[in-house]
Protein backbone atom coordinates (compact mmCIF):
# COMPACT_ATOMS: atom_id res chain seq x y z
CA UNK A 1 0.00 0.00 0.00
CA UNK A 2 2.83 2.18 0.99
CA UNK A 3 4.56 1.54 -2.32
CA UNK A 4 1.46 2.17 -4.59
CA UNK A 5 0.61 5.62 -2.82
CA UNK A 6 4.63 6.59 -3.48
CA UNK A 7 4.08 5.79 -6.77
CA UNK A 8 0.47 7.68 -6.86
CA UNK A 9 2.10 11.05 -5.27
CA UNK A 10 5.18 11.30 -7.82
CA UNK A 11 2.85 10.78 -10.45
CA UNK A 12 0.57 13.43 -9.62
CA UNK A 13 4.19 15.88 -8.78
CA UNK A 14 5.33 15.31 -12.56
CA UNK A 15 2.10 15.58 -14.11
CA UNK A 16 2.03 19.25 -11.98
CA UNK A 17 5.25 19.66 -13.66
CA UNK A 18 4.20 19.14 -16.94
CA UNK A 19 0.93 20.60 -16.55
CA UNK A 20 2.86 23.94 -15.97
CA UNK A 21 5.06 23.50 -18.96
CA UNK A 22 2.19 22.30 -21.57
CA UNK A 23 -1.14 21.30 -20.01
CA UNK A 24 -1.88 19.36 -23.10
CA UNK A 25 0.74 16.63 -22.14
CA UNK A 26 -1.19 15.90 -18.78
CA UNK A 27 -5.17 16.19 -20.94
CA UNK A 28 -6.02 19.75 -19.77
CA UNK A 29 -7.49 22.69 -20.95
CA UNK A 30 -5.07 25.23 -19.22
CA UNK A 31 -2.55 25.50 -16.58
CA UNK A 32 -4.66 26.68 -13.86
CA UNK A 33 -6.91 23.53 -14.04
CA UNK A 34 -3.68 21.43 -13.98
CA UNK A 35 -2.28 23.11 -11.04
CA UNK A 36 -5.39 23.28 -9.15
CA UNK A 37 -6.07 19.44 -9.48
CA UNK A 38 -2.78 17.52 -9.69
CA UNK A 39 -1.34 19.83 -7.18
CA UNK A 40 -4.05 19.07 -5.02
CA UNK A 41 -3.87 15.17 -5.52
CA UNK A 42 -0.19 15.70 -4.73
CA UNK A 43 -0.78 17.06 -1.28
CA UNK A 44 -3.83 14.87 -0.87
CA UNK A 45 -1.96 11.74 -1.13
CA UNK A 46 1.35 12.79 1.07
CA UNK A 47 -0.77 13.53 3.74
CA UNK A 48 -2.90 10.56 3.42
CA UNK A 49 0.37 8.42 3.20
CA UNK A 50 1.79 10.21 6.15
CA UNK A 51 -1.24 9.75 8.52
CA UNK A 52 -1.12 5.90 7.56
CA UNK A 53 3.05 5.34 7.79
CA UNK A 54 4.74 6.91 10.68
CA UNK A 55 8.20 8.68 9.66
CA UNK A 56 11.50 6.53 9.87
CA UNK A 57 12.85 9.30 12.23
CA UNK A 58 9.70 8.52 14.93
CA UNK A 59 11.08 5.04 14.04
CA UNK A 60 14.62 5.88 14.98
CA UNK A 61 13.58 7.82 17.84
CA UNK A 62 11.56 5.31 19.27
CA UNK A 63 14.57 3.06 19.31
CA UNK A 64 17.13 5.30 20.73
CA UNK A 65 14.22 5.98 23.67
CA UNK A 66 13.82 2.10 23.78
CA UNK A 67 18.23 1.89 23.76
CA UNK A 68 18.20 4.42 26.41
CA UNK A 69 16.19 2.73 29.05
CA UNK A 70 17.76 -0.58 28.72
CA UNK A 71 19.35 -1.04 32.19
CA UNK A 72 23.29 -0.74 32.02
CA UNK A 73 25.51 -3.44 32.94
CA UNK A 74 28.57 -4.55 34.51
CA UNK A 75 31.15 -6.25 31.84
CA UNK A 76 33.51 -8.11 33.96
CA UNK A 77 30.69 -9.74 35.99
CA UNK A 78 31.77 -13.43 35.20
CA UNK A 79 35.09 -13.36 35.36
CA UNK A 80 36.73 -15.55 37.79
CA UNK A 81 39.28 -13.62 40.93
CA UNK A 82 41.50 -16.29 39.45
CA UNK A 83 41.65 -14.47 36.05
CA UNK A 84 41.08 -10.93 38.01
CA UNK A 85 44.58 -11.44 39.61
CA UNK A 86 46.67 -12.57 36.07
CA UNK A 87 45.29 -9.33 34.53
CA UNK A 88 48.03 -6.28 35.41
CA UNK A 89 47.54 -3.59 37.82
CA UNK A 90 46.39 -0.96 35.52
CA UNK A 91 43.76 -3.22 34.02
CA UNK A 92 42.59 -4.57 37.19
CA UNK A 93 41.91 -0.25 38.50
CA UNK A 94 39.73 -0.25 35.45
CA UNK A 95 37.81 -2.82 36.15
CA UNK A 96 37.03 -1.84 39.69
CA UNK A 97 36.30 1.73 38.16
CA UNK A 98 34.14 0.15 35.58
CA UNK A 99 31.92 -1.29 38.74
CA UNK A 100 32.32 1.79 40.83
CA UNK A 101 30.92 3.60 38.02
CA UNK A 102 28.42 0.86 37.45
CA UNK A 103 26.91 1.25 41.12
CA UNK A 104 26.67 5.10 40.64
CA UNK A 105 29.50 5.47 43.55
CA UNK A 106 31.55 8.51 43.62
CA UNK A 107 35.13 7.88 41.83
CA UNK A 108 36.81 9.12 44.93
CA UNK A 109 35.50 5.57 46.98
CA UNK A 110 37.19 3.41 44.59
CA UNK A 111 40.36 3.04 46.28
CA UNK A 112 38.42 1.27 49.22
CA UNK A 113 36.75 -1.02 46.42
CA UNK A 114 40.23 -1.82 45.27
CA UNK A 115 41.51 -2.57 48.57
CA UNK A 116 38.74 -4.70 49.03
CA UNK A 117 39.05 -6.57 46.06
CA UNK A 118 42.92 -6.85 46.60
CA UNK A 119 42.19 -8.76 49.67
CA UNK A 120 39.39 -10.97 48.67
CA UNK A 121 41.39 -11.75 45.56
CA UNK A 122 43.77 -13.80 47.87
CA UNK A 123 42.07 -14.98 50.42
CA UNK A 124 39.01 -16.52 48.62
CA UNK A 125 38.05 -19.42 46.51
CA UNK A 126 39.26 -18.58 42.76
CA UNK A 127 36.44 -19.68 41.42
CA UNK A 128 34.23 -17.24 42.28
CA UNK A 129 32.59 -14.61 40.06
CA UNK A 130 33.77 -10.89 40.21
CA UNK A 131 30.16 -9.69 40.43
CA UNK A 132 29.41 -11.83 43.91
CA UNK A 133 33.02 -10.47 45.50
CA UNK A 134 32.36 -6.84 44.28
CA UNK A 135 29.13 -7.16 45.36
CA UNK A 136 30.22 -8.05 48.87
CA UNK A 137 32.19 -5.45 49.06
CA UNK A 138 29.51 -3.22 48.25
CA UNK A 139 27.00 -4.42 50.47
CA UNK A 140 29.70 -3.29 53.37
CA UNK A 141 29.75 0.45 51.93
CA UNK A 142 25.84 0.56 51.57
CA UNK A 143 25.95 -0.67 55.42
CA UNK A 144 29.05 2.61 55.92
CA UNK A 145 30.82 3.31 53.13
CA UNK A 146 34.22 3.65 55.89
CA UNK A 147 33.88 0.08 56.74
CA UNK A 148 36.40 -0.49 53.46
CA UNK A 149 38.94 1.16 55.18
CA UNK A 150 39.97 -2.55 57.23
CA UNK A 151 41.12 -3.64 53.92
CA UNK A 152 44.86 -3.53 52.44
CA UNK A 153 45.52 -3.15 49.18
CA UNK A 154 48.06 -6.17 48.61
CA UNK A 155 50.00 -4.81 45.56
CA UNK A 156 53.15 -4.24 47.25
CA UNK A 157 52.96 -7.12 48.91
CA UNK A 158 52.23 -9.52 46.22
CA UNK A 159 54.55 -7.81 43.60
CA UNK A 160 57.95 -8.76 45.79
CA UNK A 161 57.24 -12.11 45.54
CA UNK A 162 59.64 -13.36 42.10
CA UNK A 163 57.59 -14.60 39.01
CA UNK A 164 60.42 -17.11 38.81
CA UNK A 165 61.13 -18.90 41.76
CA UNK A 166 58.64 -17.64 44.43
CA UNK A 167 61.17 -16.15 46.59
CA UNK A 168 60.07 -12.96 48.60
CA UNK A 169 62.79 -10.44 47.56
CA UNK A 170 63.33 -7.82 50.89
CA UNK A 171 63.67 -10.90 52.73
CA UNK A 172 65.75 -12.99 50.54
CA UNK A 173 68.34 -9.40 50.64
CA UNK A 174 68.24 -9.29 54.06
CA UNK A 175 69.11 -13.60 54.21
CA UNK A 176 71.91 -13.33 51.59
CA UNK A 177 73.31 -9.71 53.80
CA UNK A 178 73.82 -12.36 56.74
CA UNK A 179 75.14 -14.87 55.00
CA UNK A 180 78.90 -15.46 55.39
CA UNK A 181 79.11 -16.32 51.75
CA UNK A 182 76.17 -14.72 49.80
CA UNK A 183 77.14 -16.18 46.17
CA UNK A 184 76.60 -19.69 47.35
CA UNK A 185 72.71 -19.04 48.20
CA UNK A 186 70.05 -21.25 47.03
CA UNK A 187 66.61 -20.29 47.22
CA UNK A 188 64.97 -23.96 48.10
CA UNK A 189 61.48 -23.06 48.94
CA UNK A 190 59.11 -19.79 49.92
CA UNK A 191 55.63 -19.76 52.15
CA UNK A 192 53.33 -16.95 53.14
CA UNK A 193 50.91 -16.86 55.24
CA UNK A 194 48.51 -13.74 55.70
CA UNK A 195 47.15 -13.07 59.12
CA UNK A 196 44.30 -10.38 59.11
CA UNK A 197 42.57 -8.69 61.99
CA UNK A 198 43.40 -5.88 64.10
CA UNK A 199 46.95 -6.30 63.37
CA UNK A 200 47.37 -7.04 59.81
CA UNK A 201 50.36 -8.67 58.65
CA UNK A 202 52.08 -11.28 56.75
CA UNK A 203 54.78 -14.23 57.58
CA UNK A 204 56.92 -15.22 55.26
CA UNK A 205 58.99 -18.39 55.32
CA UNK A 206 61.97 -19.18 53.37
CA UNK A 207 64.13 -22.13 53.23
CA UNK A 208 67.41 -22.09 51.37
CA UNK A 209 70.78 -23.90 51.16
CA UNK A 210 74.18 -21.96 51.95
CA UNK A 211 77.57 -22.34 52.91
CA UNK A 212 78.78 -21.91 56.79
CA UNK A 213 81.96 -20.39 58.02
CA UNK A 214 83.46 -23.81 57.44
CA UNK A 215 82.40 -24.20 54.00
CA UNK A 216 79.93 -26.88 54.69
CA UNK A 217 76.46 -26.39 52.55
CA UNK A 218 73.95 -26.26 54.93
CA UNK A 219 70.22 -25.85 54.82
CA UNK A 220 68.65 -23.05 56.64
CA UNK A 221 64.62 -21.59 57.33
CA UNK A 222 64.18 -18.19 57.91
CA UNK A 223 60.93 -16.65 59.39
CA UNK A 224 59.76 -12.82 58.90
CA UNK A 225 56.93 -10.35 59.97
CA UNK A 226 56.06 -8.30 56.81
CA UNK A 227 54.00 -5.50 56.77
CA UNK A 228 51.41 -5.90 53.89
CA UNK A 229 51.25 -2.62 53.19
CA UNK A 230 54.22 -1.28 52.59
CA UNK A 231 55.94 -4.99 51.88
CA UNK A 232 59.05 -4.17 54.50
CA UNK A 233 60.27 -6.86 56.49
CA UNK A 234 59.02 -5.47 60.12
CA UNK A 235 61.31 -7.98 61.82
CA UNK A 236 63.08 -11.66 61.87
CA UNK A 237 61.20 -13.65 64.39
CA UNK A 238 62.32 -16.96 63.69
CA UNK A 239 66.09 -18.13 61.85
Amino acid sequence: MELILSFISLFCLLAFILGLIKPQWVKMPNRKRSSAIYGLAFVFVGLFSASLFPTVQKDVAKKAESAEEKPPTFEYADLKLVEYRRKPQAERHEIVNNYVKFKEIPASDSDGFYACMSQHSITKSEDLPLSEVLGWCNNDYRKDPKSLAVFTNLDVFQSNFSGWNGAYRPLEKLIKKSMNDDSSYKHVETMSQLLLGKDPHAVVKTKFKGTNAYGAVVTQTVAARIDIKTGDVEKIIEE
